[in-house]
């Protein structure tokens, strides 16, 4: 397809992110700092005035370690808390190694092995559009507040016991924490750039007062409760489409809104307007965050193998998708179409069988009801060792 150039140029060498990397490093420098502030501070105020052995000093960074990932959890139930405070389905949870997520009617507890989530992610969406930017700003304000009020009780416990000059290891655990969850709070109030996404203080300063993004932000909210509620693309409301693809920046919002619009327009058989759809996603792809951004790729090279019939072209994309967080039967769908576009007619038949047996364990029931009838269609493609538009 000549409009699309983006996809038809094939994986090619990043483009310069020497700003995002500056910012990156930054707050990588900046967190790195304040946990070994908070360290340096925790054993020479929280202990008791002694000497610690080596032994005692790697016991208190492992100490700080979990502290702060415990921290993390409470931030990001503080979300989850806000969510279903509001009415929205839990989706998923993740902090350092552990992750819950919700595939199909189950949810599923088991290992988180992408170190770019490890700094805690939590998400549940709404189960209707009512009043969307209220309680999107309780989902938002969870974290925050969460945070806020752990320092503040774990500061007063500190203090408390501080004052009696009593509790040892217990005065460093609750000083520790209290400061901890004070830069946890600070952090994700100020509306920085964070690897992609928005911080919670972005988020809250763009429902309050930027009123073009809020409304992407709430239409996409919308057609993750289409989604939610397992309402396949094609029956998604278009208003809804039209609304979170209406403001063009290339930011995270757009590129969601971008690739949602393309699996409406892929449901519709509506081919040329999904290529265009996914051309905007693919273009902006480098704003993606980098777990999210192996979709768009399996993505392209599905639709490339099953409509452009360019084996060579899609191989490189497939090959280029490597981990994020993909529901397996995605995968295995874009494998399948690759390998028969490259006429290995019992090695797709074989994938699609595999993505067809897991496909109930799917994060998203509204897309999981379509990829169930792509498979199928699929393999009857596969039947007859050629793929058509």
């Amino acid at each position: 397809m000549d409009s699309t150039p983006v996809l038809n140029g094939g994986p090619t060498a990043t483009r310069s992110k020497s700003r995002s990397q500056f910012w990156k490093v930054a707050l990588m420098s900046l967190v790195g700092a304040v946990l070994g502030g908070a360290l340096g501070f925790g054993s020479a105020y929280f202990l008791p005035k002694a000497q610690s052995s080596i032994g005692e000093l790697v016991l208190e960074i492992l100490g700080v370690v979990v502290l702060f990932h415990l921290v993390l959890a409470v931030h990001e139930g503080g979300h989850l808390l806000g969510g279903y405070l509001s009415g929205f389905r839990f989706w998923v949870f993740i902090v350092g190694p552990v992750k819950i997520i919700r595939e199909g009617q189950s949810i599923r507890v088991g290992w988180n092995t992408d170190p770019v989530l490890w700094g805690g992610v939590a998400a549940s969406v709404p189960l209707d559009d009512r009043d969307l930017p209220r309680r999107m700003s309780l989902l938002v304000a969870g974290g925050p507040l969460a945070s806020l009020a752990l320092a503040l009780l774990a500061g007063g416990l500190w203090y408390a016991l501080h004052v009696a000059q009593s509790g040892g290891l217990l005065i460093f655990t609750l000083g520790t924490t209290a400061v901890l969850s004070g830069i946890i709070f600070g952090l994700t109030v100020i509306p920085l750039p964070n690897a992609g996404f928005f911080t919670d203080g972005a988020r809250l300063g763009m429902l309050l007062a930027d009123k073009a993004k809020a409304e992407r932000w709430c239409g996409l909210a919308a057609l993750s409760s289409s989604i939610a509620l397992g309402q396949r693309p094609r029956d998604w409301n278009p208003a809804w489409v039209a609304r979170s693809v209406s403001l063009p920046d290339g930011c995270l919002d757009d590129i969601g809104a971008n690739l949602s619009a393309y699996y409406w327009a892929l449901d519709r058989k509506e081919i040329s307007q999904a290529a265009q759809f996914l051309e905007r996603a693919m273009a902006n792809r480098e704003g993606y965050p980098a777990s999210f951004r192996p979709l768009l790729l399996l993505e392209t090279a599905y639709f490339i193998a099953m409509y452009d019939q360019n084996p060579g072209l899609a191989r490189q994309w497939f090959d280029a998708a490597k981990g994020g967080m993909v529901d397996q039967h995605t995968r295995l769908r874009a494998q399948a179409a690759v390998l028969l576009a490259e006429g290995k007619t019992e090695e797709a038949m074989s994938q699609a069988l595999r993505g067809l047996a897991l496909v109930d364990r799917g994060t998203s029931p509204g897309i999981s009801q379509a990829e169930t009838e792509w498979l199928q269609t699929f393999l009857g493609r596969s039947s007859q060792g050629a793929l058509t538009t």
